[in-house]
């Protein structure tokens, strides 16, 4: 059996979408699992924003998906 490599570092994530599902239940598991590290946020509500950005710190907000794919 061969072992399949795998890259050194965190996994990083982005989340598509800071309503309910993302702010309580998705980006907390992804913050809380070893190996992953949520650097990227999706949203264009102003709220939501400014949420993401106070519970993650570090994270980078944008407005559109397609600005997500280029990071």
């Amino acid at each position: 059996m061969t072992a399949i490599p795998v890259a050194s570092g965190d996994l990083r994530v982005g989340l598509l979408g800071y309503g309910l599902g993302g702010a309580c239940f998705h980006a907390p598991l992804i913050a809380a699992t070893p190996g992953l590290r949520l650097t990227t946020v999706v949203t264009r509500d102003a709220g939501r924003r400014a949420q993401a950005l106070r519970e993650h710190p570090g994270v980078v907000v944008v407005d559109h998906a397609e600005e997500l794919w280029r990071r």
